[in-house]
């Protein structure tokens, strides 16, 4: 059931990553891409807290070493590419609660991930290439 949730999720983020760099687009991609900058903000939160949550539990749950590192760096991407969207609202209600040097270092990271976004829209499509290969083999 993971495998399933997160072969969407990294769909969804690596379609609006390579969104701006993919002319000629179909009818429904362009509609499916409206409806996810319409859910921006809650696929963004569901993204993040997802991330971290299944890389924790896929050691755990998955057995197959090639099925297991696909899907950990499905997860991991699923965070990294969530987090630009997800970092304000986040700072905005947690802000107080963390230590100023580890914002910093999030918004490092989430600066990396925007400068970079081709290439982390070509790797998440590659990772979800991988993916449905190895979930439905």
């Amino acid at each position: 059931m993971l495998g399933l949730i997160t072969f969407f999720v990294l769909a969804a983020f690596s379609l609006l990553y390579i969104n701006a760099f993919w002319s000629g687009k179909p009818e429904f991609v362009e509609k499916a891409i409206v409806f996810l900058k319409d859910n921006l903000t809650n696929l963004a939160l569901f993204g993040v807290f997802y991330g971290l949550i299944a890389a924790l539990l896929t050691p755990l749950t998955v057995f197959n070493s090639t099925e297991l590192l696909v899907r950990l760096v499905a997860n991991i991407l699923i965070f990294l590419m969530a987090l630009p969207y997800a970092i304000d609202k986040l700072v905005a209600k947690y802000g107080d609660k963390m230590n100023a040097a580890i914002i910093e270092e999030v918004r490092n990271i989430v600066g990396h991930v925007t400068r970079q976004e081709k290439i982390v829209g070509i790797i998440g499509t590659a990772v979800t290439v991988l993916l449905f290969a190895v979930l439905f083999r």
